[in-house]
């Protein structure tokens, strides 16, 4: 019986994965932990948006009852062209040491029992000074994407049915995402929106039909609160809604909170009606450390333990910036 209640278990995950993965979220980025700790990830806008180069390395693992856990690795970077031109000539500035050009990417890997998925993403941004200290700017972004997606029928067949087809099915799905992202010296929003062509899941196989993918769009705001040298508050919230429930975009809002001390930061999260996360990250010189915790609150997630996420990073780079303090941007 324990086993059989696995494999109800199992079957009900993947279908779950692809009614709703497949139909509204293709690029496992968007989780509570992730944007919190790079939000890169969800707006390309972002890419080059500091004044030094960010190298990071996540990896994601669900704690679940059963085998074949989700689990994710993602590896990003993001830079701001520097103004070589102005460095050649001596005519440097505050606030010109960089060009307008920002550039960024991620790999990643995504697996779910017999579902696997590994994409890439490759930005580009133009960051547009709106104030003479290149202090607060208007970004645009745009990035192609595409990933690999691999099904192993073999490991749903769990009764071994001659009938079914065992073999694995590919299908490489190519879209672009485009974002728009203001930051300034304590505010910031930015809007976005990813598989901007809904390409299609095609199989290899004609036996299988495609499976369409939704446009998703984001709202990302947030504030900082500088309440002295160490201390440093930031609410913030995300909206986030397929086009075919943009009318009901109130239910798919994520409330955070995150509290700066030095060069450590702990948050909160809260998805509505889903899940709740803690997070914290420590910086030490130009290299940090993040750790997260997700708990899912929703009655399909039974069987689910929650998501436990560690973050690695550098900021190549990183000093005396522009706005005086890392923490901000």
């Amino acid at each position: 019986m324990k086993n059989f209640n696995r494999i109800i278990c199992l079957l009900l995950f993947v279908s779950g994965s692809f009614g709703f993965h497949a139909s509204s979220q293709e690029i496992p980025v968007y989780y509570h932990s992730q944007y919190l700790l790079n939000p890169y990830l969800i707006n390309p806008a972002i890419a080059g948006s500091k004044d030094f180069s960010i190298l990071t390395l996540s990896a994601r693992q669900n704690v679940e009852r059963i085998a074949g856990a989700p689990k994710t690795q993602i590896l990003s970077f993001h830079t701001r062209i520097r103004n070589y031109r102005g460095m050649k000539e001596g005519i440097l500035k505050r606030g010109s040491e960089f060009s307008n050009i920002g550039v960024g990417g991620y790999v990643y890997n995504d697996a779910s029992g017999p579902l696997r998925k590994v994409g890439f993403q490759a930005t580009y941004a133009y960051h547009v000074p709106l104030s003479k200290e290149s202090i607060r700017h208007l970004a645009f972004g745009l990035s192609f994407n595409g990933f690999i997606y691999s099904l192993n029928y073999g490991e749903l067949n769990i009764l071994r049915d001659p009938l079914i087809d065992e073999g694995t099915q590919n299908a490489f799905v190519p879209d672009a995402n485009f974002g728009m992202y203001y930051y300034g010296e304590s505010v910031y929003v930015g809007i976005s929106a990813s598989q901007l062509f809904e390409t299609s899941i095609t199989w290899s196989s004609d036996n299988y039909s495609s499976i369409p993918i939704n446009r998703n769009f984001f709202l990302l705001a947030g504030y900082k609160f500088l309440i002295n040298n160490k201390i440093l508050i930031e609410p913030s919230l995300l909206i986030k809604s397929d086009q075919n429930d943009l009318e009901e975009f109130y239910k798919h809002l994520d409330f955070n909170l995150k509290v700066y001390y030095a060069t450590f930061f702990v948050a909160a999260s809260y998805r509505m009606d889903q899940g709740i996360a803690v997070l914290g990250q420590y910086q030490f010189r130009n290299f940090f450390i993040g750790l997260a915790y997700e708990y899912p609150i929703s009655e399909i997630w039974d069987y689910n333990y929650g998501t436990a996420e560690v973050v690695l990073g550098l900021n190549i780079g990183q000093g005396i910036n522009r706005f005086g303090d890392s923490r901000y941007w």
